[in-house]
This record gives C-alpha cells, sequence and structure tokens, in this order.
C-alpha cells in the first residue's frame, strides 16, 4: 500500500504551522511524536491524496512510513503515524474533473489514465473500473475491447479470458458467443469448435481435405520449414554502408514477400529429415500441397535423394 502526504506550500492542508521544507529536501524520518492521537497529534497520511486537494498550490508527496514505532492508526483512508519521511513528489493532474493521479483524461478516479471517466489505473478508453483497457466498459484488465469483465479480451463484452470474438464467457475464442474454449464458430459450450451451436467437441479435423483424429493429428511430427516468416528485413548495401558496419545493421527496408513464393523459399532451405516428416503427416496429398505451397511432388523427390 502507498502512502501520501498533501501540502500547501510545504504546510499541511489543515492550517497547521509545521514546516515540512527541510525534512522534504533532507528526506530524513520527522521527528517522533509518541502520543498519536487521530485527528489530534501524529502525522496524518492518507492512501487517496485527491480527496485532500482543493484549491491553492498543493504538493502530493509519497512517503515512507517507519513501523514498529508506534502503531497505525486506520480511518477509512486516512492513517496517522508517529513518524515518516518523504520519498518523492508525485505530480498531480493537469486537467479538469480528475480524482486519481497522473490522469491526462477527464474525470478519473483511478491513476494513470488517458481516457475518460475510469476508474481503474492505466486506462486509455472509457468508463473502465479494471485496469490498463484501451476499450470502454471494462472491468478486467488489459481489454482492448469494450464490455468485458475478464482479462485480456480483444473483442467485446467478453466474461472470459483472452477472447477475441465478443460475447464469450469461455477463453481463447475468435468467434462469438462461446461458453466453451478455443472455439472460432460461434455459440458453442465444447472446446476447439469451428461450427456454430455444439455442445459435444468433434474427434476429428480436417486435414489435406479428409477427417483425420485430432489425437493423431496432434502427435504427428510437423516440418519446421512449414512455419515461416512472409516478411523480412533487407539492410542496404551501398558503399556508404559498409564503410560503417553499425549503419549497415540499422539501415534498410522492410520487405513482404507473397506466400507461396515464402513457401518455397522455406522449403528450399529444409533439410532432407524435415521433408520426410512432411510426407508422414496424416492424409498427406502430393496434389493438394502443391497447389496450397506450389511444391510440386518432383521438387520433393529431388529434395530426398
Amino acid at each position: 500500500m502507498k502512502y501520501y502526504k498533501v501540502l500547501k506550500d510545504g504546510q499541511a492542508k489543515d492550517g497547521g504551522t509545521f514546516d515540512y521544507n527541510p525534512y522534504i529536501k533532507s528526506k530524513a524520518y520527522l521527528p517522533i511524536i509518541n502520543d498519536v492521537i487521530k485527528c489530534r497529534s501524529g502525522y496524518h497520511l492518507t492512501t487517496r491524496p485527491i480527496d485532500w486537494l482543493s484549491g491553492g498550490a498543493n504538493q502530493v508527496y509519497e512517503v515512507t512510513i517507519k513501523r514498529g514505532i508506534k502503531p497505525i492508526i486506520d480511518e477509512t483512508d486516512k492513517f496517522v503515524v508517529s513518524t515518516f519521511k518523504f520519498k518523492r513528489l508525485v505530480e498531480t493532474n493537469i486537467g479538469k474533473g480528475y480524482v486519481g493521479l497522473f490522469n491526462s483524461g477527464v474525470s478519473n478516479s483511478g491513476d494513470r489514465n488517458s481516457g475518460v471517466r475510469n476508474s481503474g489505473d492505466w486506462n486509455s478508453g472509457y468508463r473502465n473500473s479494471g485496469d490498463r483497457n484501451s476499450g470502454d466498459r471494462n472491468s478486467g484488465v488489459r481489454n482492448s475491447g469494450g464490455g468485458n469483465s475478464g482479462d485480456w479480451n480483444s473483442g467485446d463484452r467478453n466474461s472470459g479470458v483472452r477472447n477475441s470474438g465478443d460475447w464469450n464467457s469461455g477463453y481463447r475464442n475468435s468467434g462469438d458467443s462461446n461458453s466453451g474454449n478455443r472455439n472460432s464458430g460461434n455459440w458453442n459450450s465444447c472446446n476447439h469448435e469451428t461450427g456454430h451451436f455444439n455442445n459435444k467437441e468433434n474427434k476429428h479435423l480436417n486435414v489435406f481435405n479428409k477427417k483425420c483424429l485430432k489425437s493423431d493429428w496432434d502427435k504427428a511430427r510437423k516440418p519446421s520449414f512449414i512455419n515461416f516468416n512472409l516478411t523480412e528485413w533487407v539492410a542496404y548495401t551501398n558503399t556508404e554502408m559498409k564503410k560503417d558496419h553499425k549503419k549497415e545493421l540499422i539501415k534498410g527496408y522492410l520487405k513482404t514477400t507473397d506466400y507461396k513464393t515464402a513457401f518455397k523459399q522455406s522449403f528450399n532451405q529444409a533439410s532432407k529429415e524435415d521433408v520426410k516428416l512432411l510426407l508422414k503427416l496424416p492424409n498427406f496429398d502430393h496434389k493438394v500441397f502443391e497447389e496450397i505451397s506450389s511444391i510440386t511432388k518432383k521438387e520433393i523427390e529431388v529434395k530426398l535423394k
């Protein structure tokens, strides 16, 4: 928990005459007050400094408390201690309607929000009660969509986790309205379904246009060359770049290759053993593979010699 002290020109906001300035500069512990009585004696701190910001020149400091000398008396967000020391000056808000700290948006009660009316922290969207949301009306955390109560969703109105679709209570769904997991279809209560309104997981999937047991596909070793990038970084190689090796590393351009060309380039660099794994894939079909990759049966046979 973080504790704060709100001052006005180095003195307490309640009109006290104690000068905190020397201790702000030295960051030494303040003189110990043995008889701590809330609202009468002791140093009063808060966990919600915005409640004490009103008019005039206010400074908010995060402080460090020294436990073990006197108990901290808790009164909601008000604490009384026998001593503390100043840690750092906290930036206050630079707009209207702020409640939290470090906000650039409007009417936020949380902290570090650039959006509007957020009660959570680090939100760039609107009306979020969770944290680190870029969407709107989220109560979960790290959502880029809207209306999510779960976490890490890029879709909208999900109560589950890591969904890119909408209205899901399961997790990792790219479809909509699923209560199961990892569905790309809609309204499924089972897992890994591409269709709609299913409550039993299909044991099969199509591989090379034929049915294949999911368990067989999961057990099969896949060749590494079938995973490839369509983009690559190409460095400039003119005379000037050759003179300066560091520049050659950071200057160039991003080259995009079409799908079939990239597939063939990856195949050409594959080892003989890797290509053998291709032929062992369930339902492997040379014709289907060629239509997808442009790699012919003859090219595969040459690679295997």
